[in-house]
């Protein structure tokens, strides 16, 4: 691999997941990509106290009512609590996004699923994100939403290590 040091090389013995906690290391816990395997981390700005991207000058969630909005543009837009009651026992419903964001879609979409889908029926969310939010940054932005704890609490303890590619988290 290049750019890495001989001693630390899987085919010396050491776990390609040490490896990679080695290598995702940073001086800073929000900083962003320090490595070719790094991904960068969205480079956000806090005014009002909401997370807006400086890059593409827009805001992720609004100061008020971010998931009522989410509710009525994401889950009630695509009438998802009507499908999910009409699923038969031991479904798999899978969701499709563009942009993860804060991850506030996610969030509403696991509570309201649980809610209104049969027992045993699997939820399936893909989404895509070219700068993910930081662990930091994720946690400061479901902060503002305690009815979303439990959800934010196991996104957040089984987000992947920073490195590119394609990331499966499981939630029970």
């Amino acid at each position: 691999v290049l750019g890495m040091p001989q001693d630390m090389r899987a085919d010396k013995g050491m776990p390609f997941n040490e490896i990679l906690q080695v290598i995702n290391k940073t001086s800073s816990p929000v900083s962003s990509a320090n490595s070719f395997l790094n991904i960068e981390f969205a480079d956000l700005s806090w005014e009002k106290g909401s997370p807006s991207s400086i890059q593409h000058k827009d805001i992720y969630a609004s100061e008020i009512g971010a998931l009522e909005e989410s509710k009525h543009v994401f889950i009630n837009g695509n009438n998802l609590i009507e499908r999910w009651k009409n699923l038969p026992d031991n479904a798999s419903f899978t969701v499709g996004e563009l942009g993860f964001g804060a991850g506030l879609n996610f969030l509403i979409t696991c509570q309201e699923f649980l809610k209104h889908s049969p027992k045993n029926s699997t939820l399936n969310f893909l989404s895509f994100e070219k700068f993910p939010f930081s662990r930091e940054d994720m946690e400061r932005t479901h902060s503002k939403y305690p009815s979303l704890n439990k959800e934010s609490k196991q996104l957040v303890d089984n987000l992947p290590l920073n490195s590119k590619g394609v990331h499966r988290v499981s939630i029970n």
